[in-house]
């Protein structure tokens, strides 16, 4: 999962917007009138009222759960109701205990530009809330050169050039009875690499049926958490291997449920997502469980769509821990199943590092993949 050396970004609070020339062209305005003028007055470090980015990820690798330093948790704390004068509010909206809240049809809250240390190619936006947002609030998104775009949870922002300023706003939609509180959002920068799916080499109709393997648990069996709304339907044509790092095999009891239910927590509560990021994961055991239902859409790779997740507990960097031959064979058959069943090319079975700059899976599985592929082509064959 993490990727080397933490994602600093700079966040300046102040009344926001990009330059008086683009607005010039695009014309944006805020809840209460005013064009949206850029201001090169950052608030100073310590500044009361405030909004702090936090590195939440690098902190989870002492707690045992998850981690992934390249995604950014920003947080409404700190904020009064009379930070207007750093964030542009209307008075429909307030932060109070943490949180912003809307009180009013149509209201906005829009924060400054927010600048990253480099540039990247895309941005996936979760919103930490602990309440479902369908039909109630919209997160919107915009860089230098695109105009505001809707982004649902887990949405995707890929503008056509690579990104180094983006902002976000918060609008409350017309019609919504009410908005849950919103303690902040979440952001996965993104630098995917080119990836081209290969067709399935095997026909389907040469093929057996695709039969489960045993060892199965449901959502339900772990006690999974309802998702947050409908996930996005996805056809899957790929299947991207991951590790968790944190857990290690170490840190789990038993099969590993323990360890799955704090990760979907993690990703639901801490990084605003809809549910667990992963189809799959495997535990110590051999146990696999069921992550996000099969044919929907994943949280997993940065470029998600097509792509199945499969994540095997374990901190598999060299020179740590070694995956364990249950958790192997158990791999092999969920991969052979999968293939089978949406005739996926055993070349699509790849690791996350094939598609993100990172370390995950993990070098000692990294090297595994080609061996994996091998088996599962001769497991498809019979």
């Amino acid at each position: 999962m993490p990727s080397k050396g933490l994602f600093h970004i700079i966040v300046s609070i102040a009344l926001c917007g990009w330059s008086a020339d683009l607005l010039a062209q695009s014309d944006h305005r805020n809840e209460i009138g005013l064009p949206c003028e850029f201001s090169a007055n950052a608030v100073k470090e310590g500044t009361p009222n405030r909004v702090d980015v936090i590195e939440t990820w690098k902190d989870r690798v002492q707690t045992g759960t998850e981690s992934l330093d390249d995604t950014m948790s920003l947080l409404f704390q700190g904020i009064d109701r009379d930070a207007a004068t750093l964030i542009r509010s209307g008075s429909e909206s307030h932060f109070q205990n943490g949180a912003l809240a809307f009180t009013a049809d149509s209201s906005c809250v829009e924060l400054a530009p927010i600048t990253l240390s480099r540039t990247v190619s895309s941005l996936m936006f979760g919103i930490l809330c602990d309440e479902p947002l369908d039909g109630q609030v919209v997160l919107q998104v915009r860089s230098e050169e695109t105009d505001w775009q809707d982004m649902p949870i887990e949405g995707v922002f890929a503008p056509a050039k690579p990104i180094k300023k983006f902002q976000v706003r918060l609008r409350k939609l017309s019609g919504s009875s009410s908005a849950p509180e919103i303690r902040g959002f979440t952001f996965t920068p993104g630098d995917e690499f080119p990836f081209d799916v290969t067709e399935s080499e095997d026909s389907l109709a040469t093929r057996a049926p695709a039969t489960r393997p045993a060892g199965f648990v449901s959502r339900a069996g772990w006690g999974a958490r309802p998702s947050k709304g409908a996930l996005p339907k996805d056809k899957h044509v790929a299947i991207v291997l991951h590790h968790t790092y944190r857990p290690r095999i170490a840190d789990c009891k038993g099969d590993g449920a323990t360890a799955v239910k704090n990760i979907q927590k993690v990703h639901m509560d801490d990084r605003g997502w809809s549910d667990i990021a992963y189809h799959y994961l495997i535990g110590p055991t051999g146990t696999y469980f069921e992550g996000r239902p099969e044919g929907t859409l994943g949280a997993h790779c940065g470029a998600n769509t097509g792509r199945l997740g499969v994540n095997v507990i374990g901190d598999f960097n060299k020179g740590a821990e070694t995956m364990r031959p249950a958790q192997r064979k158990k791999l092999l058959e969920l991969l052979t199943y999968l293939c089978r069943k949406y005739g996926i090319a055993t070349k699509n079975v790849i690791g996350h590092k094939d598609v993100k700059p990172t370390d995950c899976p993990g070098e000692t599985f990294y090297v595994q993949i080609p061996s994996i592929r091998q088996a599962v082509a001769a497991g498809l064959k019979k």
